[in-house]
Order: structure tokens, then sequence, then C-alpha cells
């Protein structure tokens, strides 16, 4: 309800799956808790109702992985 998207990064396809789900339903501290002891995994959420009216959130270390498009609309 209150999540648009999730996008997760992991060496295995089976770990990015199933982090992508935990990352879907857990707030931020708890996704940041589990993510940092794994190397390799990246988290990008859109936050809020799909739309206009959303929230971007990234992975502190994962900057370089998620570029964010400033001029789609």
């Amino acid at each position: 309800e209150g999540m648009c998207q999730v996008t997760v990064i992991a060496p295995g396809a089976t770990e990015s799956d199933a982090l992508t789900k935990a990352a879907f339903i857990l707030p931020r501290d708890s996704v940041l808790n589990l993510f940092r002891r794994r190397e390799g995994v990246h988290a990008q959420r859109v936050e809020g109702p799909c739309g206009k009216e959303r929230s971007v959130w990234i992975t502190p270390w994962s900057s370089s992985v998620f570029v964010q498009n400033r001029d789609a609309s």
C-alpha cells in the first residue's frame, strides 16, 4: 500500500529475489541493518503510491549503482 516499487541488486538471483521481498515490507532501518551485513547488495525503494507523489530512497552506499534521472517527469 505504501510502497510503489523495490529494486534490489545482489550477487545471486535467489538472494536478490528474497531481499526484494524483505525490502518491500520492512521499514528503512530494518532494511539498512539487514543489507549492510551483505556484500554487493544494494536497494532502491520508490515509497508512496505509484504516481507523482513519491519518494525515492536508496541504501546510503549505493549512490554509484542507482542514478536518478532528474529530467524524468
